[in-house]
């Protein structure tokens, strides 16, 4: 779980450094301000799809290791298949999103030991819109409340990988499952929701989420508890269908 989590913080951090190199020669002054910086990593960066993935680095792969290594049966035999089904699963929800929060969280230190924040506050006065004003007065904060708005989807992605291992058992299919499942469903036809999907699925790196999106951030968590109990589901039946050979 380590070397996974690390994988996933790091992987967090790559796109955001990509999206932040031109701002490099202006560390240590005054010319640029961590809230300039901050803002780039997060929509300059195509961050949500690479965390998407990085949320299954952490741990999502332990089912197909612990099955191929003999492992699998003797934790299934202490603890039973459905406290087994219980743990795995929480434990690899909560490492997924611990290991994007991480990264975006150690990418925020980083920027913010680079480059100062502005003594007066600018570009405050949109008064529409609460978010894009905290991340320029307090972009501390806001950096704090982006990272856990993402920590339930970030919750799901992991999740979705840990049951496409039982299904697939093929590592690098486990990894990539959270962005074939994205694809999957954004590609779906407008008729059928598709573009609204793509926004539920993707509201929580909304700037605007506090000046219309409150309803799609409600729908977002709804999307979140559903998407979390079918994954479980299908882990479930997946642990059950094991025979252990």
């Amino acid at each position: 779980m380590g070397g996974g989590m690390m994988a996933a913080m790091l992987m967090t951090m790559f796109p955001m450094a990509l999206a932040v190199l031109s701002f490099l020669p202006y560390a240590y002054t005054e010319r640029v301000h961590a809230s300039d910086v901050i803002v780039n990593a997060l929509y300059k960066s195509g961050l949500t799809p690479v965390a998407f993935i990085a949320s299954a680095f952490a741990y999502s792969t332990s089912y197909i290791n612990d099955a191929f290594s003999g492992a699998l049966r003797y934790q299934m035999a202490r603890c039973g298949r459905f406290r087994f089904t219980v743990d795995r699963f929480c434990a690899n929800a909560i490492c997924g999103a611990l290991g994007v929060a991480a990264g975006e969280a150690l990418f925020f230190l980083i920027l913010r030991t680079l480059y100062p924040v502005q003594d007066i506050p600018y570009r405050v006065a949109v008064e529409q819109n609460a978010m894009m004003a905290l991340s320029y007065a307090r972009p501390e904060l806001y950096y704090f409340v982006m990272i856990l708005l993402q920590i339930p989807g970030s919750m799901v992605m992991a999740s979705v990988a840990l049951a496409a291992s039982t299904l697939v058992g093929n590592v690098y299919i486990t990894l990539a499952s959270p962005m074939i499942c994205v694809g999957l469903i954004t590609a779906l036809p407008q008729r059928l929701g598709g573009d609204w999907l793509r926004e539920v699925i993707y509201a929580p790196m909304d700037m605007g989420i506090w000046m219309n999106g409150q309803t799609l951030f409600c729908e977002h968590l709804i999307y979140c508890a559903i998407g979390l109990a079918a994954t479980f589901a299908v882990f479930y039946l997946g642990v059950r269908r094991y025979k252990g050979e």
